[in-house]
């Protein structure tokens, strides 16, 4: 396999098996510690799997409680950005789900535009009052310079298949010192380290890139950003992160509690109690384990936030 240039730095990536996983591997930036996934996923099989699977039907996504829990944490986060902006303005949510933030983001006050590319979740996210739901691609859009006044990339930017060409992009529609509030699975956590190809994060079927700190701090820069803060500490990733991983390390199948939790399978009972006991009992250790790693700056995400460089 040829040596190919890094998306985070330019160093050439030698040929460098990790975390093989279902006949993917990933590729590291020797210099920026930056993942890529090769083979590629195809392009026609990621689409297929944004389903009513992925979603959840009703646009409910997960069972009742974890449901509450997303919402409340959805909540939390519309608060810090709205902090961060420090006014009402014009928000563009890339990859904006089923569009749960920007609802709350508009109950705050601002205008608030979201990309989707499942056209499933972006019918869903355009029944709320007041968002404009977008299918097209980032730059089929031809939003305006200097058009928004914070953007936001959460769990999407490793999904992405040009990371540096959306990021430049977006600082080009982004007003000079305006927001970017960002966050993509840590590869450098102690979750990943530890647990391998049974990190709950490690997605070789959806994830394109795989992202370092060093790496990460190196894009931001070259595609227009300044970095003002970084942490690994996430109350919503870290802990659930933890438990998983170590669930699929001692498990009969990947993701299983998961899938239970997502509504996506229905296991006989016995399995179902089984993983919900070993998750009660895990589930204490996962949330100690979580806090020791971000403590560390190694924990399960990387959440930045960043300003608009561009003059």
């Amino acid at each position: 396999m040829p040596t190919t240039v890094c998306v985070a730095c330019g160093a050439d990536q030698g040929v460098g098996a990790r975390f093989d996983q279902r006949n993917h591997f990933i590729r590291t930036c020797e210099r920026c510690g930056t993942g890529e996934t090769v083979p590629k996923p195809d392009p026609a099989a990621l689409e297929a799997q944004y389903s009513e699977a992925y979603y959840g039907p009703d646009n409910v996504k997960f069972v009742p409680a974890v449901e509450a829990f997303v919402a409340w944490m959805t909540r939390n986060r519309s608060a810090r950005v709205h902090a961060l902006m420090g006014m009402r303005g014009r928000i563009l949510e890339i990859g904006c789900g089923r569009g749960l933030l920007l609802h709350q983001l508009a109950q705050l006050g601002h205008e608030c535009h979201g990309i989707e590319r499942s056209a499933l979740a972006a019918r869903r996210a355009a029944r709320t009052e007041g968002l404009r739901i977008y299918t097209q691609s980032l730059e089929e859009c031809h939003f305006p310079e200097q058009y928004f006044d914070a953007v936001i990339f959460w769990h999407v930017l490793e999904h992405l298949d040009h990371p540096e060409k959306s990021l430049a992009l977006m600082s080009r529609v982004l007003k000079p010192g305006s927001l970017l509030y960002l966050e993509v699975p840590n590869l450098t956590s102690l979750q990943s380290c530890t647990t391998g190809k049974n990190w709950f994060h490690l997605d070789l079927e959806h994830h394109l890139y795989h992202f370092a700190p060093d790496g990460l701090h190196r894009l931001l820069a070259s595609s227009g950003f300044r970095v003002e803060k970084t942490t690994t500490l996430s109350l919503e990733q870290g802990p659930y992160g933890a438990l998983q991983s170590w669930l699929n390390s001692i498990g009969p199948e990947r993701g299983l509690l998961y899938r239970i939790l997502k509504r996506e399978i229905s296991p006989p009972l016995s399995a179902t109690f089984g993983q919900l006991i070993l998750a009660g009992v895990l589930a204490t250790p996962a949330l100690f384990f979580s806090l020791i790693e971000a403590a560390m700056g190694r924990g399960g995400v990387l959440r930045v936030v960043a300003r608009s460089s561009q003059k």
